[in-house]
């Protein structure tokens, strides 16, 4: 008698393990092929390819292959089956020739999946990154890198004026913009270019402190020949997943009869404060 309930709990035992262990590998393969559902793109469309096939699932099983054709926008299409077994997932495309691919599915993130090999000899992946089609983003929170900002330099237009002297329109206006990290210099260029120009600049930047200094170079205390305004002047600093921390206007840069011909732009990451300095003269 003690050796047949022994038995019968041990069958017992191996019962539940088995449907507990099927269970989890069902629950896992439905989340999988849920998340899968929907067009995911060969190419991040972020970076404006010419070219993005694609792969189409849907919640009937069915797996529809877009390709372009090799002319013009033309895409044509195989559609074929579907399944999962745990993480792996296989598609067979019966169209002409029979082509059956197996995969491990890895979800870097809600919008990025990966498809792996499965380390198995004779079983083919269709390995590669795709993109979900339609996201806002593609970066996982983590890809986001604080120590690296965008800043963004912008300017209305660079004009002689009428202040203090007579003026051709053809002499030159020259601006130096410096960029600095930490106290460092780190880039610095210096427009020069006739009345009317405007400047655009865009740089990435790293550090704790980082830097933004506009002068005027035609500045000079001692002359007479004065007379320039650089308009609407502004910076503005943004993450790599484009979240905005400041946007600030700089003023006007102008040398006349008074003037501001410097201005030095200073963020603290650290506690997401900005100073301005500004250096000015009154001839």
């Amino acid at each position: 008698m003690k050796t047949i309930l022994k038995l019968s709990l041990t069958v017992l035992l191996l019962t539940l393990t088995t449907s507990c262990s099927s269970d989890d590998n069902d629950i896992n393969t439905n989340e999988l092929q849920s998340q899968l559902l929907g067009k995911w793109l060969f190419e991040n469309p972020n970076n404006n390819p010419s070219v993005n096939n694609s792969f189409t699932f849907t919640s009937s099983g069915n797996v529809t292959y877009s390709y372009w054709t090799g002319s013009g926008t033309n895409y044509d299409s195989e559609t074929g089956t579907f399944t999962f077994n745990g993480d792996i997932m296989t598609m067979v495309f019966p169209e002409g020739v029979t082509l059956t691919y197996v995969q491990k599915v890895l979800f870097t993130n809600d919008n990025v999946v990966e498809f792996q090999s499965t380390g198995v000899s004779g079983e083919d992946a269709y390995e590669g990154d795709y993109f979900r089609d339609g996201a806002d983003s593609y970066e996982s929170p983590d890809d986001i890198n604080i120590d690296k900002l965008n800043l963004f330099f912008d300017t209305g237009n660079a004009w002689r004026t009428g202040c203090g002297g007579t003026y051709s329109s053809e002499a030159k206006i020259s601006i130096k913009v410096t960029y600095l990290s930490d106290g460092k210099e780190v880039d610095s260029k210096t427009i020069s270019s006739r009345q009317g120009f405007q400047i655009h600049e865009n740089i990435e930047l790293e550090g704790d402190v980082i830097s933004l200094k506009v002068r005027l170079e035609d500045f000079n205390a001692s002359a007479l020949d004065k007379g320039i305004v650089l308009h609407d002047s502004a910076v503005r600093i943004e993450t790599s997943d484009e979240t905005i921390l400041v946007n600030e206007n700089l003023g006007e840069l102008f040398i006349c009869t008074d003037s501001r011909y410097e201005v030095l732009f200073t963020y603290k990451k650290v506690d997401n404060t900005f100073t301005l300095e500004v250096e000015t003269d009154g001839f």
